[in-house]
């Protein structure tokens, strides 16, 4: 059997908070590729209409690491490869649940179940080290 490049890349699976994953990408520490709003908007639907019964699944994120890691492990910095579109998301939701906070609004149940969830919640990603930019632009990935 031959295997590929990306087999004989080393990989890990992390487990990280919504919210954690959130604030990395706000902090720079994420990488992501082009947003696309109406993607984004169809998986903040989704999370909006299913917060109440949790019955939400979102596949582990792709990632590349460059950086190494943490001493706990952890990336350090991640460079996206599949997932920009949900984390993209969890950050505009995370700024419409503070938004429904603050004002009060007839969602305030439903914007404190999206926070209870986020802040509760971890999403795997399976992290590959010492990718190229050629090998994280491949064709082979899909992104959503």
């Amino acid at each position: 059997m031959i295997l590929s490049e990306l087999d004989r890349k080393r990989r890990t699976m992390v487990s990280c908070s919504i919210i954690e994953l959130v604030h990395m990408y706000r902090n720079g520490q994420i990488a992501t590729r082009e947003i696309n709003q109406l993607r984004v908007r169809s998986i903040k639907n989704y999370l909006l209409d299913n917060a109440l019964t949790k019955n939400i699944y979102l596949p582990p994120l792709v990632a590349s690491s460059r950086e190494g890691a943490a001493p706990n492990g952890d990336p350090i910095e991640l460079s996206i490869i599949d997932g920009t579109q949900r984390i993209a998301a969890f950050a505009q939701l995370e700024d419409s649940i503070l938004k429904a906070l603050k004002k009060g609004e007839e969602k305030v149940k439903q914007a404190y179940e999206l926070d209870s969830l986020m802040k509760d919640s971890s999403i795997a990603i399976q992290v590959f080290e010492g990718l190229t930019r050629a090998e994280e632009s491949s064709s082979t990935w899909i992104s959503i």
